[in-house]
């Protein structure tokens, strides 16, 4: 073989084995993006339902009612929206359409991703550089909620083969009544239900066509399309839906916020209601998404904290910055209204502290069924009781001395001297003992520590205790 030929021989084999290194190096490749997505893509549920079967139950996501059905507290800072979800079937007909035709228009005909859509925008990105939104479907965007990834190429990417995964294990309605149930809005709202009371302050059951069609121009920017000075770019795109719909009797909706879903208020009461759920929650059988209605009046509750913020401002001068009120039904021992105002953390209706003189009732309640009456005369003068081991003078609260009195006008002018000298009549023990029965645990002492103090309030106990000791 001459030097030329060997040579030739030599370059064609170079070049055959660098068209086989390239081979397997793109096989490589591809097999390397191959084996990566697949190890990429979640699962995806089985049904609809099944993403709200699978949700652990806890109790943060037990519902609260008042007695009139009523939320006793929201929290939009969850996972998915659990209870203001509606069957596909209960949302109007138009904010479907209107839906399906600003999202996803061939929603119905594709299998989960458009492509059309998909090189439309791949040509307007290749002409003007700008990337536009518009490619994804429906149910890609359901594919997102299920499973939030950073958006990037790559997320799109894994997106397209679980879009396809969703459509063989969900239909295209199950796909719609989830997005129109969980579609993220502004403000934390989950859903057109949510979006509806916070952009218009009513219900679904009364969208007129201007504000359906105007949800589901929102969803794309709700922050921003529902600012007052983006009010012109949200009714030229609501007008564009309706021409597209074909529909002719639309004008610029109004939208009110306000949110009208806002729940009552009652966050220490919530609190112990979720506490005595989880204590008693072996024997109760409760489900994601349903509410436990409760005996508060959501009226009084509201009333309640609208008096209390009332008062505070009114001693704010005398550094009173804490208050609370219980209502409670005394036929029945329902609580009715469970409120606290102030800037600490403690529920003040639970926190023992010193009563006062609201032990007086129960002190001359005692006296007389001992035989005392209401006419019965007490001497209200200057006097020392033992405290400890010492002496503590009794005064009135007018320090004034009245010299001799009825019962009746001593418990009526809260007098602490006659009711001194009542405890000392009825005993201390027998006082003691009388609050134990009437539901007051927090008095743990012996009634020689709190001695005839105790009828003037000395021994601390709760508002709670307080409240059940006189529905007595």
């Amino acid at each position: 073989m001459t030097p030329t030929s060997l040579a030739a021989a030599l370059a064609q084999n170079f070049k055959s084995n660098k068209a086989a290194v390239l081979r397997s190096a793109v096989c490589a490749v591809f097999l390397s993006l191959v084996l990566v997505t697949v190890f990429s893509l979640r699962a995806i549920p089985e049904n609809s339902n099944a993403v709200y079967d699978d949700t652990e139950l806890n109790l943060a996501k037990v519902e609260l009612l008042d007695r009139f059905g009523s939320r006793l507290d929201l929290n939009f800072e969850t996972r998915w929206n659990l209870y203001d979800r509606r069957r596909l079937e209960e949302y109007p007909e138009i904010l479907k359409q209107a839906f399906v035709a600003s999202e996803d228009r061939r929603f119905w005909d594709h299998r989960g991703v458009d492509w059309q859509a998909r090189l439309a925008s791949l040509w307007a990105f290749l002409r003007t550089g700008r990337l536009y939104r518009g490619a994804s479907t429906l149910t890609e965007q359901v594919v997102r909620i299920l499973h939030p990834r950073p958006r990037t190429v790559w997320s799109r990417w894994l997106e397209t083969f679980e879009a396809y995964q969703l459509e063989q294990r969900w239909d295209k309605l199950s796909i719609l009544e989830f997005y129109l149930n969980q579609v993220p809005y502004g403000s934390e709202r989950r859903g057109v239900v949510q979006a509806t009371n916070l952009l218009f302050d009513r219900d679904i059951d009364t969208l007129n066509p201007s504000e359906c069609l105007a949800l589901a121009v929102l969803v794309r920017a709700p922050s921003h399309l529902a600012l007052e000075r983006n009010r012109a770019a949200l009714n030229r795109r609501v007008f564009e839906l309706a021409n597209h719909l074909n529909l002719k009797e639309v004008v610029a909706p109004v939208i009110h916020g306000g949110d009208s879903s806002n729940g009552i208020q009652a966050p220490d009461f919530v609190r112990q209601v979720r506490a005595r759920i989880e204590k008693n929650r072996a024997g109760l059988n409760l489900r994601v998404g349903e509410g436990v209605t409760t005996t508060l009046h959501g009226g009084l509750q509201k009333l309640s904290h609208h008096l209390l913020q009332l008062r505070l401002a009114e001693v704010q001068e005398q550094k009173v910055e804490e208050a609370a009120v219980l209502v409670v039904d005394v036929l029945n021992g329902d609580i009715l209204a469970y409120t606290t105002a102030g800037p600490t953390d403690y529920d003040m209706i639970r926190r023992p502290r010193q009563p006062g003189s609201t032990m007086k009732p129960f002190l001359y309640a005692l006296a007389l069924e001992k035989g005392w009456t209401p006419a019965q005369v007490l001497i209200d003068e200057p006097l020392s009781t033992a405290v400890g081991r010492g002496l503590h003078s009794v005064r009135n609260y007018s320090r004034t001395h009245y010299g001799p009195i009825t019962l009746r006008s001593a418990l009526g002018n809260s007098l602490n001297v006659p009711a001194v000298k009542t405890a000392k009549y009825v005993g201390t023990g027998m006082l003691l003992q009388r609050l134990k029965t009437l539901g007051i645990t927090s008095l743990h002492e012996s009634a020689d520590h709190y001695g005839e103090g105790l009828a003037l309030g000395s021994g601390e106990v709760s508002l709670f205790e307080l409240v059940q000791a006189y529905t007595v």
